[in-house]
């Protein structure tokens, strides 16, 4: 049986991350060197193991811990391909992000980990965090300094402040291939209100002074292009339909002058514009009608904002299964989108 190589056609990758070790010989004493050194290989061979074996959770975080010891882009993107065969597919963004950011990387190291990146956009949404990088938030359970992009799976999600005492906590609905902004400013407590969300003016009725705004709701990318397709479908079946009524002015006359070649050729095109014209409508029509379900259901979705204490309560995190949209006539792939309309014209 052929063992998938972990490495993704990075077969160098311990001799690098042993140059990368190396590299810090001149930044830590050589005791310490030698023991993150002999850690960090250690871990790594372990994650080699685990990948092999198909403990792909155990085999992403000890590459990280062997990343964390001697920093290289190398075993974090490994770490991804294991998050992603795990199917933690956040995560795994996660990991490919991180390597981008690293000093270390090399070009080879950013092409690739930029590659793996755009296959998992699609089936992911973002949060992304407004504010300066020393603010720090939590992610459902993610800590995430300000200023960052979060791949999340779509569905619910939490944003709240980290160590700032009755910091808002914000819900979002966020849809695959669509992200989602939030001001950490705003989720600062507002002047005069504690710990438990009470306002020092408040009414004294004790209770948690947790408000919801309303939401703004996210409308898919996919609602455009559905809209798009329908619109298109329309202007070719109107197209078409003012060419047949041209061959049928056509045909009229030449039966008149007793041109029967003329008569044929045109009540031919008549027929095959006709179809056409029906084929355009019939797709416009499906096209409109999917991006107004995909648009109501956009709308549908929206975010909370609530007031709370330091460790407000979190929905469970949906973690790989996804909503399914509302199957009408439009199907969604990995590189696009298709709609498909079945009848007789």
């Amino acid at each position: 049986m052929r063992i998938p190589n972990p490495l993704r056609h990075r077969r160098p990758i311990v001799v690098v991350l042993a140059a990368g070790a190396l590299g810090l010989v001149m930044a830590m004493p050589a005791p310490a060197l030698a023991d993150d050194k002999g850690d960090a290989r250690r871990f790594f061979n372990a994650a080699q193991e685990a990948f092999k074996e198909g403990r792909y959770v155990d085999a992403a975080r000890a590459y990280e811990e062997a990343a964390r010891l001697a920093p290289h882009p190398a075993p974090v993107i490994n770490a991804g391909d294991a998050w992603q065969k795990a199917g933690e597919y956040a995560q795994a963004a996660r990991a490919f992000q991180r390597a981008l950011k690293m000093k270390e990387a090399s070009e080879q190291d950013r092409v690739d980990a930029t590659d793996r990146l755009a296959r998992l956009q699609p089936k992911l949404g973002i949060i992304e965090l407004i504010g300066a990088s020393t603010m720090r938030a939590r992610v459902d359970d993610n800590e995430i300094q300000g200023g960052e992009r979060v791949y999340v799976f779509p569905g619910e999600h939490t944003v709240t402040l980290v160590g700032i005492e009755g910091a808002k906590t914000r819900t979002l609905n966020v849809a695959a291939g669509t992200a989602r902004t939030v001001e950490l400013d705003s989720l600062r407590p507002v002047s005069g209100e504690t710990a438990s969300g009470e306002s020092g003016s408040g009414s004294g009725n004790g209770e948690d002074g947790g408000t919801t705004s309303p939401s703004k709701a996210g409308i898919s990318p996919l609602t455009w292009v559905a809209y798009g397709v329908g619109a298109v479908g329309l202007g070719v079946g109107g197209f078409f339909g003012l060419q047949a009524n041209g061959d049928k002015d056509d045909f009229n006359a030449a039966v008149d002058d007793g041109d029967g070649d003329g008569a044929q050729k045109a009540f031919d095109s008549f027929g095959d514009n006709k179809r056409n014209a029906n084929i355009g409508v019939a797709i416009g029509g499906v096209g409109l009608v999917t991006g107004t379900v995909l648009l109501i259901t956009g709308l549908l979705g929206g975010d909370s904002e609530q007031t709370g204490g330091p460790s407000p309560a979190r929905p469970q995190r949906v973690s790989k299964a996804k909503k399914r949209g509302p199957d009408v006539g439009f199907t969604a792939t990995g590189s696009g989108g298709a709609i498909f309309a079945r009848g007789r014209f």
